[in-house]
């Protein structure tokens, strides 16, 4: 009986991860499209404004996660029709949108590494905090973690938008929508508080349970 439920919860374990791993590959692709959209804008902005490439793209990344999560939805109905649980597919997603938000804050955050480092070479005296979100620390690793939550809420909040939609009507996907604007608000009065980081947790926790609700038993449109 032990055997036969280990192997059960390892059955489930190895569907989740090829869940994940390949909708990971799949939007990091597409990440690095963005990333390499984005640097090459920084190169001409630059010359105007002394953001580095680590700021200006936290402006853009949370808005281009938000699209991530509403169209990753769209693939629900593909995964369950070959076989994938919904909770596996869930459990998936929602590694791989994690995955796709931190690769992103880290390379994001190398690129600013480097750039910081031509300047000090080159002697130029800009850039002296390129990790300064929105007026906070200039600490690297509290940047990164920030960077990378705010875009996993906005990937979720993507999600739970799309759900809304596909689940039930229009009217009340436009519901949800208003929902999503609310947590978009509290995202923004988050990151002017001194409790950011456990701001973006609590959030993150509510929206992955409402979305593990939503997909639980959610019909399949044929």
């Amino acid at each position: 009986m032990k055997e036969r439920i280990g192997n059960l919860i390892k059955g489930r374990i190895r569907i989740s991860s090829q869940v994940a791993g390949d909708l990971f590959t799949t939007q990091f692709k597409w990440a690095l499209w963005y990333i390499a959209v984005i640097t090459l804008l920084h190169v001409f902005v630059s010359l105007f404004s002394e953001q580095g490439v680590f700021v200006l793209s936290y402006g853009s990344t949370p808005t281009y996660m938000l699209v991530i999560g509403f169209v990753v939805g769209t693939f629900t109905p593909f995964y369950v029709k070959h076989g994938v649980t919904r909770k596996d597919y869930y459990l998936g997603s929602a590694l791989a949108m994690l995955g796709v938000a931190l690769a992103i804050a880290l390379i994001f955050s190398i690129l600013a590494a480097i750039e910081s480092a031509v300047y000090h070479v080159m002697a130029l005296d800009i850039l002296r905090e390129p990790f300064n979100l929105s007026g906070g620390s200039n600490n690297w690793f509290s940047a990164i973690l920030i960077y990378s939550l705010s875009s996993y809420l906005y990937c979720l909040i993507g999600w739970f938008v799309y759900l809304g939609f596909y689940r039930f009507t229009r009217v009340t996907g436009l519901g949800f929508c208003l929902l999503a604007f609310l947590l978009i608000y509290l995202h923004g009065f988050l990151e002017n508080a001194q409790l950011v980081i456990l701001g973006l947790v609590v959030l993150i926790g509510i929206l992955l349970y409402l979305i593990r609700l939503l997909t639980q038993r959610i019909p399949i449109k044929i």
